[in-house]
């Protein structure tokens, strides 16, 4: 599935810029998926901080890539969440442990008529909302 796949991809980014763990978090949480900005600083021409390297990785995994953008998956959120031992999460240490959550509405041939939804539901007319969760330490 691609949003396994793209989560999966995003956490092998994640452990090769271990520093950049806080921002990733920060960018997910920030991230407007149906706009899809360029980043100021483009990291595959120029050199990084582990900062601009996060920014430019979100950007590049949900918006550059060659399966239309975010955009094309219904319902799409993602959440980086970071368990310090020393009970600080709001900056990752490179030892915390970290917890990706995808969510995204599935589709499939079977009818939505009757399908009860609320007006902000985010899957309205889909058959299921669906979630990948996986923790890992960097």
């Amino acid at each position: 599935d691609q949003v396994v796949w793209l989560s999966q991809s995003l956490i092998d980014r994640i452990r090769v810029n271990k520093p950049g763990a806080t921002t990733y978090a920060s960018e997910l949480t920030d991230f407007d998926f149906a706009d899809c900005s360029t980043p100021a600083t483009l990291c595959d021409t120029t050199t990084c901080s582990e900062t601009e390297m996060a920014t430019y990785d979100v950007w590049d995994m949900y918006c550059r890539n060659s399966f239309q953008g975010a955009s094309a998956i219904s319902g799409l959120s993602v959440n980086l969440e970071c368990f310090d031992s020393d009970g600080d999460d709001t900056v990752c240490a490179p030892s915390a442990d970290l917890m990706l959550t995808t969510n995204w509405c599935a589709r499939g041939a079977e009818s939505t008529e009757g399908l009860a939804s609320s007006a902000d539901d985010a899957c309205e007319n889909t058959i299921a909302e669906m979630e990948y969760r996986v923790g890992f330490r960097p």
